[in-house]
């Protein structure tokens, strides 16, 4: 088991265009290495040249199936040359009417060095990555609040 935790940090900011509102920029900083800015999506008055909650969540899933697949692939003799992906998230209303990210499409594209696997072991990589993927299969997991 591991724990991963990151701290966001938000000052009370006017707008940039919206005169009344908020600002919704913030910082996300992860184990005192990174830091990037962060903002609501445009569509929720945030910046739309900022990174938004959806899109990280959206590169978390495909990253992690992609750092999935390379293992797998390297383990079945298959080495990658280079692996693309361009994930899209779709926020709707889920089953009960909240607000959620209803589904998340991946679409990778793989090139290999040499050894090109067929297109049913390919599937089955994908399939395999996809299946131990831990934040696709945490999506729908508890979310425990502590206020300090």
């Amino acid at each position: 088991m591991s724990e991963h935790t990151v701290n966001i940090a938000w000052n009370n900011q006017p707008h940039a265009e919206i005169d009344g509102e908020y600002s919704r920029n913030h910082v996300l900083n992860v184990d005192g290495k990174q830091q990037l800015g962060l903002s609501a999506a445009a569509d929720f008055l945030g910046d739309p040249g900022m990174a938004d909650p959806e899109q990280i969540l959206t590169g978390s899933v495909s990253s992690c199936h992609m750092l999935f697949f390379l293992a797998i692939a390297q383990i079945r003799g298959f080495s990658v040359a280079s692996y693309e992906d361009e994930a899209t998230a779709i926020l709707g209303k889920d089953d009960t009417g909240a607000m959620a990210i209803t589904k998340i499409i991946l679409r990778p594209k793989v090139a290999f060095v040499h050894a090109v696997p067929s297109p049913e072991v390919l599937d089955r990589i994908h399939h395999g990555a996809h299946k131990r993927c831990f934040i696709a299969n945490s999506l729908k997991s508890q979310v425990v609040v502590q206020a300090r």
